[in-house]
């Protein structure tokens, strides 16, 4: 059974908010209480063959999901006791501990017996999943999976089972291992990749012609890679505490699929239920998959099942709708007018929609706005919002200074008793005294690229020189959607709109006006799907989605810890809002709480274009500007690994500035593979080397 949530999972709590803040000002170890040692970089080499990764045939195809996902893979797992393990190039698996001024020790608990999959699908990372203090389970990624049970004195380990999922040994990732509350039985949360065997898919995408000329239309091709998600139990952890080498196949229970990976996975034991957080959310098995991304309907509004509540996702080419009503003329889009050095366009939009569905990005040349009501699409989920305006990367008649344009959005523009309010884009001209004859330019439509009517529509609109002509177009609007069948599409008329957002007041007084495109698009797609066991999976699985208009962007993942630090850092303008995830005595389904704020780590963040391992911990983000390894991509022995680890200390409620420190990397590390925290200590893995700092204040 599916259901779709009606809210936003993560609502901003505006007293956390630190609007005063101005910027991180770099601070040397030297002016540091604590000592000069503590921010530099201890490098120890791994012994034996280090921790170099295997590479991939050259037959191996991976879809681009999977690349992303390899290169954001953590190596580093973080044990239940404070020690720190990993599977190094032979096949072992090493654990790490650290003494009281940070210098490791390295114990080799055991190495795996080889296995060979017999798949022709890529072969899965290594990795250790720590299950308690005594047991971890260890995955070669080659369609197995081995439980390990310690000793702690001396630190060594012994294999207790082997789990397989079918007899092919097809590779598989485990995402989560953990323990039911309930049963004491250990529940996996895995994924497989499939390939479709059907062509894959083109669809038109737009991008700009070479040397900045026009527009362009060409194909771009779907993957055929998509991923099933599978629930499995492998028995009680006292079944397998006297036994050695036992051979079991795992139970399996439940299967979901998605078109992505996910950056998040966690097991609330006390509710019974999953947190899946990605680019994509899940789906039954048998449930039709959402088409591929429509810039020109980027929310496309679920329909329902009259037998079920799972959503049917339509075509993208039902978004164009008819007037149900001949008689009544669509009014322009827009009004424009300006002066000398800007231009301001004006555009009615639904007085319900939350400032959080507004996407605006500005660039020298071109203009993107999406806009999408959620809750005017939940009251309608069969009928699309045909007149909510959407402008996808469209050419402007001339250059504008991204940098200084803003949008605002005004819910009463036009009298509390309208359904409309008015967003306002102000374009600051980059030619200064050039006159405009028109806010965007017109696109030539030929037979083997046509143009749409919604794009003809936002050509040739004139000039607004009487301000009345504004209010005009407001009215016309809103007889025009009643003549589609009333404002209910569009939700009532006057009020709040249940997001938490007075009325009246201007949103470039609540800091949510720029979206530049220096932080346009920083950060990763972010949906939450929660799934619920039923009776710990063996009755299904109940999958809650959030509503596709509420979008987010996921800044950072917590850093792996034995304390097992659960929030994550969410995009929110040029912020970064800390989210932990509901428990069991949240009153409201799916809401996640706002606990604090990194104030302008999305700006900061969007300069770290390289940066692939981001986290943080509740007093700092870090953000290790270095390169991955690429031996996962490539035939080619990973280069030296130079680069910089960048520190943004959390400032105190109402600073105006933080502290920032860089650490540089150690030369000839090799690629960095994982990172994670022991004590006071953060460590990182590399190819060859492993680093350690103390980086408290």
């Amino acid at each position: 059974m599916s259901s779709i949530l009606d809210h936003d999972p993560f609502p901003t709590n505006r007293t956390l908010l630190n609007p005063v803040f101005e910027s991180f000002k770099l601070v040397p170890s030297s002016s540091s209480s604590s000592s000069s040692s503590s921010t530099s970089t201890a490098s120890y080499a791994l012994p034996g063959p280090g921790a170099k990764l295997k590479t991939l045939p050259d037959s191996a195809r991976l879809s681009y999901a999977q690349v992303q996902d390899r290169v954001r893979f953590n190596h580093l797992a973080a044990g239940k006791s404070g020690e720190l393990v990993f599977v190094d190039a032979d096949g072992s698996v090493v654990a790490i501990t650290l003494n009281e001024t940070g210098v490791p020790t390295f114990h080799n608990l055991l190495t795996l017996p080889p296995t060979v999959s017999s798949s022709s699908l890529p072969t899965e990372y290594p990795h250790v999943l720590p299950l308690t203090p005594t047991a971890y389970l260890v995955s070669p990624g080659t369609g197995i999976l081995h439980l390990l049970t310690l000793t702690t004195t001396p630190l060594t380990a012994t294999l207790a089972a082997t789990f397989t999922l079918s007899s092919d040994f097809q590779p598989f990732r485990v995402h989560s291992a953990d323990l039911s509350s309930s049963t004491g039985e250990i529940l996996l949360f895995l994924s497989i990749a499939t390939k479709s065997s059907s062509k894959p898919a083109t669809q038109k995408i737009s991008g700009v012609g070479s040397a900045g000329g026009s527009t362009t239309v060409r194909d771009k091709i779907e993957s055929t890679t998509a991923f099933e998600f599978i629930g499995a139990s492998l028995g009680r952890l006292e079944e397998f505490s006297r036994k050695k080498g036992e051979e079991k196949e795992m139970e399996e229970r439940w299967r979901l699929k998605s078109s992505e990976l996910p950056a998040y996975v966690r097991f609330d034991a006390a509710s019974d239920k999953y947190f899946f957080g990605g680019a994509s959310t899940l789906f039954d098995l048998d449930a039709p998959a959402p088409p591929p991304f429509n810039p020109d309907n980027p929310f496309p509004p679920p329909q329902f099942a009259s037998s079920s509540t799972s959503p049917i996702y339509p075509p993208s080419a039902s978004s164009s709708i008819a007037p149900l009503s001949a008689n009544v003329p669509k009014p322009p889009p827009f009004s424009w007018s300006q002066d000398s050095d800007s231009l301001t366009v004006a555009i009615p939009v639904p007085s319900t929609t939350p400032t959080s569905s507004i996407r605006v990005t500005f660039s020298k040349e071109f203009l993107t706005l999406h806009i999408a009501s959620a809750h005017s699409l939940l009251q309608n989920p069969s009928q699309p919002p045909t007149t909510t305006i959407h402008i996808s990367h469209k050419k402007l008649w001339d250059k504008i200074d991204p940098y200084s344009s803003v949008w605002t959005f005004d819910r009463e523009a036009e009298g509390r008793d309208t359904t409309y309010g008015i967003l306002s884009l102000h374009l600051e001209k980059a030619n200064p005294g050039t006159k405009w004859s028109d806010v965007f330019m017109e696109t030539v439509s030929s037979p083997e690229h046509p143009v749409s009517e919604q794009e003809k529509e936002l050509e040739n609109v004139r000039e607004t020189v009487d301000p009345s002509e504004l209010a005009g177009i407001v009215e016309s609007l809103e007889k025009y959607t009643q003549g589609q069948g009333g404002g209910a599409e569009f939700g009532v008329q006057g009020g709040g709109d249940g997001y938490g957002i007075g009325m009246g007041v201007p949103t470039s007084l609540k800091g949510d006006e720029m979206d530049v495109e220096v932080d346009g698009e920083v950060g990763r797609g972010w949906y939450v799907t929660e799934v619920r066991l039923r009776d710990g999976g063996k009755e299904g699985v109940e999958v809650v989605r959030p509503h596709p208009a509420f979008q987010h962007s996921l800044l950072s993942l917590p850093l792996p810890s034995a304390a097992g630090e659960e929030t994550v850092v969410i995009k929110h303008d040029v912020d970064g809002l800390v989210f932990s995830p509901p428990t069991s005595s949240t009153t409201t389904t799916g809401i996640w709480s706002h606990v604090d704020t990194f104030p302008a780590l999305s700006f900061i963040l969007a300069t770290k274009t390289s940066a692939s391992h981001i986290y943080h911990t509740p007093s700092y983000c870090l953000a290790f500007d270095a390169p991955s390894t690429s031996a996962s991509l490539s035939s080619v022995e990973g280069g030296v690994g130079v680069g910089n680890l960048f520190v943004y200390y959390k400032p105190e409620k109402r600073a105006k500035n933080g502290k920032q420190r860089v650490v540089r990397m150690s030369p000839g590390a090799g690629g960095l593979l994982g990172v994670a925290e022991t004590g006071k200590w953060v460590v990182a893995l590399f190819e060859r080397e492993l680093a350690v700092w103390c980086l408290e204040e």
